[in-house]
């Protein structure tokens, strides 16, 4: 039973599509090295908590965290520049934090997602 991901530093550039899919994880440390998260990589992680994504990640894809019923918050950089459709979806009571201004705060708007500026 997977609970926790630490990414190591060094691996490849992304995390493919699916890659972590239904898991049961508790929290994920995405390191430096990781620019892209792909479609649906993380996607009914049920019992997701905690993510925290570091200052590299450029983009988030479709479907990411679909249905990651158990988290509440996440962090997103202002180094994301694109987050695909439906990232969030069925994530019930998950509050995106980022700066006022971020590409974060428009897809929030654009997709009635709380928002609370940091």
């Amino acid at each position: 039973n997977l609970k926790e991901i630490t990414i190591p530093y060094g691996v490849p550039s992304s995390i493919g599509d699916q890659a972590f899919w239904g898991c049961v994880i508790k929290e994920i440390v995405i390191p430096d090295s990781i620019e892209s998260i792909g479609d649906g990589a993380f996607s009914e992680c049920k019992y997701l908590k905690e993510i925290v994504i570091s200052d590299s990640v450029k983009s988030i894809g479709d479907y990411a965290f679909y249905r990651c019923k158990d988290l509440k918050e996440i962090v997103i950089p202002d180094s994301v520049k694109n987050i695909g459709d439906s990232a969030f979806e069925d994530c019930e009571n998950l509050t995106i934090r980022a700066h006022k201004g971020s590409y974060a705060e428009q897809y929030t708007l654009e997709n009635d997602i709380p928002f609370e500026e940091i």
